[in-house]
């Protein structure tokens, strides 16, 4: 995702960018680390059983979210792989 922002931004709003992509990154850490958190202390609260733990499904989930908005990502670069070389 780095390395692809400075192929597809232009260079007056590449600090905007990438600025941008470090609150977005750092918010889902820490709302990643509050729903698991929260899930851990409702199953700590919950019987036991055989299931998987929620905290990770939970992650398990955003993996699988993760890796489909990458294949998408690289999908979209890949059309637009014309438009961002310049002569």
């Amino acid at each position: 995702m780095w390395p692809l922002t400075s192929k597809l931004v232009p260079l007056p709003r590449f600090g905007t960018a990438l600025g941008l992509m470090w609150v977005v990154q750092n918010a889902g850490i820490a709302g990643a680390n509050l729903v698991a958190g929260w899930l851990n202390d409702a199953a700590a609260q919950a019987p036991q059983s055989c299931r998987l733990p929620a905290m990770m499904q939970f992650f398990g989930a955003t993996s699988a979210l993760g890796f489909g908005f990458a294949l998408l990502l690289w999908f979209v670069a890949g059309r637009r792989h014309h438009e961002a070389v310049t002569h």
